[in-house]
């Protein structure tokens, strides 16, 4: 399944709502994290053959992210309050292309 569409509306739908909500001093952000290491492939229910981890669905890929580092990310944006937030550079020019 392609989830770039979904991607793109909640990416939309995030930057508007930073928009709208900037006049109550709320801030809205979106984070962009890469694979992120964690039990989520050990806890996937599928009938379909899947990695077991992180490191073995990006295999020959850029190594998968430490839970620490996507937090330090959150925590980064929190601060500094800007709209959006990539994990890598690569991942920002990639989105250009979408």
């Amino acid at each position: 399944m392609d989830i770039r569409p979904q991607r793109r509306a909640l990416n939309g739908l995030s930057l508007t709502a930073r928009n709208e909500l900037a006049r109550d001093n709320i801030i809205v952000s979106v984070v962009y994290p890469y694979v992120t290491k964690s039990d989520f492939y050990k806890n996937l229910v599928s009938g379909e053959p899947r990695p077991k981890t992180a490191d073995e669905y990006v295999a020959g890929r850029a190594p998968a992210d430490t839970s620490e580092f996507v937090a330090e990310l959150i925590v980064d944006v929190i601060k500094t309050g800007e709209p959006e937030i990539f994990a890598h550079d690569w991942m920002k020019k990639a989105s250009k292309q979408i």
